[in-house]
């Protein structure tokens, strides 16, 4: 068969290329938060190209011409940003992080500590009890939900790119200046709230996602016009090469059978309980075990 790369992997090119890095990002819940990364980043001086993988929570720096780029740099950039990035090494790569349960979760600790201030500023505001001591409630709680986006829209601003965090933090100081405290601490305590219980269901989805990409194997018995075969990384596969695919193997891309008859176990990627039978013409899918037959991929 014919191999393409996997379609819902990030790009592999930075395991097949020392000169790139590649981090994995945390705290990013939009893709604003994504093209704010991916602009300061690429600000940096020695940058050629910097993308992130919003869908991966990954970002790939691609350094200039004879350029070292330090780590570090790179990780405090993003830090400034508000978010965390950590390099990838070649044995890091693929394997995947579970997500802290939510009572270790620091963001979210932090926004339910506003949650309870929020409310508490609002019980105590209907039973008559001293304003200042409200409007300090309000205050904490803009303070302690409000922090994160504000970091983040600072950097934005910064970067000259206008996105929700820059919106949320003006709303906030403007409520703030307005001496709106109570509805300054709704709108940011609402939407820390609904940041950070969208940021755990992302990293859950993005757990589900390199789950599926750790079960492609590392390299691949490519096939050349000779017959030959050689072993080499699924980096370096390009569409149209052949690799060939003994029993109990797992299938290094995506592609199409041209010669062998087996059954593959399709379960992880398709959810089928009995393996599909595979005969030349027949799609087959990175990640997938052959079963007894040998194929041309």
């Amino acid at each position: 068969m014919t191999a393409t790369l996997p379609a819902a992997a990030p790009p592999r090119c930075a395991a097949s290329s020392p000169e790139m890095l590649r981090f994995r990002v945390a705290g990013m819940d939009c893709a604003d938060c994504a093209r704010s990364v991916e602009r300061v980043v690429a600000a940096l001086p020695g940058v050629d190209t910097a993308r992130v993988n919003f869908g991966a929570a990954t970002l790939t720096v691609v350094p200039g011409a004879g350029v070292a780029l330090p780590v570090a740099d790179i990780a405090a950039t993003v830090a400034r940003a508000g978010y965390h990035a950590v390099a990838e090494t070649g044995m890091q790569r693929g394997v995947q992080i579970t997500a802290p349960p939510w009572w270790r979760d620091d963001r979210l600790r932090w926004v339910l500590l506003a949650v309870a201030l929020w409310v508490s500023g609002i019980v105590l505001s209907y039973t008559g009890y001293e304003a200042t001591f409200v409007t300090a409630l309000f205050a904490a709680a803009i303070a302690l939900g409000g922090w994160p986006f504000a970091r983040a829209g600072w950097q934005s601003a910064l970067a000259k790119r206008l996105d929700m965090n820059v919106l949320m933090t003006v709303s906030a100081l403007g409520a703030a200046l307005l001496g709106e405290w109570g509805e300054g601490a709704a709108v940011v305590v609402l939407f820390a709230l609904g940041g950070a219980l969208q940021a755990r269901t992302l990293e859950r989805t993005r757990g589900a996602i390199r789950g599926l990409m750790a079960l492609s194997p590392a390299t691949a018995s490519r096939v050349d016009e000779t017959g030959g075969e050689t072993l080499v990384p699924v980096a370096a596969l390009a569409i149209g090469d052949v690799i060939r695919v003994r029993p109990g193997e797992r299938i290094a891309a995506d592609g199409v059978v041209i010669d062998g008859i087996s059954a593959v176990d399709q379960s992880a990627i398709t959810g089928e309980s009995i393996p599909a039978d595979k005969a030349p013409g027949d799609e087959c899918f990175a990640g997938t075990v052959n079963g007894p037959g040998a194929l041309l991929v």
